[in-house]
């Protein structure tokens, strides 16, 4: 958007028994060692459930149907398309269609 962005620079930051980080490697693996432990941390403190997770899932009937198309309608679909284009993943080029 034509705006250039401020660089920021971080220097220091608190360490876990609050210690001020400021190398730049001890802040790098203070923060490795936070985001790599967050997952295991916070699932330990979440309390057991007895629900069933798919309990809050809403199921509805499965349902598959196909419609007869007809020829006019292929052919309009076809006389629309991009003979330009790139091929699809069927590898037919549009002006062989």
């Amino acid at each position: 958007m034509g705006k250039k962005s401020a660089i920021t620079e971080i220097s220091e930051i608190e360490g876990s028994s609050s210690e001020t980080l400021t190398n730049a490697k001890d802040m790098a693996d203070h923060l490795n060692k936070h985001f790599t432990q967050i997952g295991s941390d916070l699932a330990e403190k979440t309390p057991a459930s007895s629900v069933n997770p798919e309990d809050y899932l809403r199921r509805k009937p499965a349902a598959f149907k196909l419609t007869e198309i007809d020829t006019p309608r292929v052919l309009n679909i076809l006389l629309k398309t991009d003979i330009a284009k790139a091929t699809g993943l069927d590898r037919i080029s549009n002006k062989v269609l």
